[in-house]
């Protein structure tokens, strides 16, 4: 039988429950399929710091080096507190550059109150490691701050003394290899069209350079159309008609927030799959976040992170387990008896699945394992 080595985080809040959602149906599927995935779990997040005092263990770290893949439930960052993110952590120590997040359709029936969604099926690529999410901010008062209060006082650009700050750094290398990213996965897939997404014209030295760096490298790839897009434009596009865009590649901060537009126009950040992708690693994880005010409600949707799943499983060669996976679920929204809440109009909340009852129904669609 094979086996895959895999590192799985189960985080905080909501995490946990919906990281045994997606377990579930990954570990059904695979025994339907001859394989079977051993999961190295691991902590991080609250959990982690109340164990060991850290958000983010060494152990956690050294078990995705070593495995090279992980699937990661949602984690809580401290508000206000001094400690790093534990995305952004993971992300720059493992080098994982582009966070890949497609956003397609589910087949929701639609109703007087809820109109018919337009088909959407469309690829974001985050930049993943630079911009405002790099970690290079300082409180008021403390020495990075007064250094950079500082440094451009003697610029000719003076701040008040009390000035908080967080920087936004871009690097031709790192512009370059998201958009070639982003160039790859749409030759791989038969999309047409890659949008490279920023705003030129108010930050010419930053956005300026990704947009440049973009057109160089659009030129290699001659039978794949392309196009930079000013990031309003592109946010009232997505309102007016967000089924004619297909692969669009952003710096950081702007992927964030395009990619909860995007999983909200599909239903809810609920269905919205990601994967952190670099060389050597790769971190599959839900779009949303931990949640934690329903931490233990049985009412979350686990399509995320069940899609994530699949993203993993494609990611180790299992494609057609894959695609089993996303024909399970999609047969089970398409049916409309057991939806989440998120996925009903507000009249109908009454009828909502819990998280359980949602996952079963997936792992009943893809049929029992047979009995030795």
């Amino acid at each position: 039988m094979r086996a895959y080595e895999v590192t799985l985080v189960p985080g905080d809040g909501s995490g946990p429950e919906l990281v045994d959602a997606a377990r579930s149906v990954l570990d059904h599927a695979a025994r339907l399929s001859g394989f079977k995935i051993d999961w190295d779990v691991h902590q991080a997040g609250q959990r982690a710091l109340a164990e060991s005092e850290s958000l983010l263990p060494d152990a956690t770290l050294n078990s995705i080096r070593t495995n090279g893949a992980a699937l990661k439930g949602p984690t809580t960052t401290p508000i206000g507190t001094g400690h790093r993110s534990v995305n952004i952590t993971i992300r720059q120590e493992l080098d994982l550059y582009a966070c890949l997040r497609p956003v397609r359709s589910l087949p929701i029936a639609s109703t007087q109150e809820e109109p018919e969604r337009p088909h959407i099926d469309l690829v974001v690529v985050r930049e993943n490691t630079e911009d405002v999410y790099a970690g290079l901010e300082y409180p008021k008062g403390s020495p990075g701050a007064r250094a950079v209060v500082q440094a451009l006082g003697a610029l000719g650009r003076p701040l008040p003394a009390d000035t908080a700050v967080s920087l936004k750094p871009f690097t031709p290398h790192g512009c370059e290899r998201v958009v070639e990213f982003a160039f790859n996965h749409a030759a791989r897939h038969g999309r047409k069209l890659v949008e490279s997404v920023c705003d030129a014209r108010r930050y010419p030295a930053t956005e300026g350079m990704f947009a440049r760096v973009a057109s160089k490298v659009a030129a290699r790839h001659p039978s794949i159309a392309s196009r930079t897009v000013p990031v309003p434009a592109l946010c009232a596009d997505l309102v007016r008609a967000p089924g004619r865009h297909d692969v669009l590649v952003l710096p950081n901060l702007y992927g964030d927030i395009i990619s909860d537009v995007t999983a909200a126009l599909v239903g809810s950040l609920g269905v919205a799959p990601g994967a952190n992708i670099g060389a050597h690693h790769a971190v599959f994880e839900a779009t949303h976040g931990s949640a934690p005010e329903f931490a233990g409600s049985g009412r979350l949707n686990p399509t995320a992170l069940i899609f994530s799943g699949c993203m993993l499983l494609d990611h180790l060669g299992e494609h057609e387990t894959a695609a089993r996976i996303r024909a399970a679920v999609e047969d089970v929204v398409a049916a409309g008896k057991v939806l989440t809440f998120d996925l009903l109009a507000p009249q109908r909340s009454a009828d909502a699945a819990t998280t359980v009852e949602f996952t079963r129904a997936v792992t009943d669609r893809l049929g029992p394992v047979a009995r030795p």
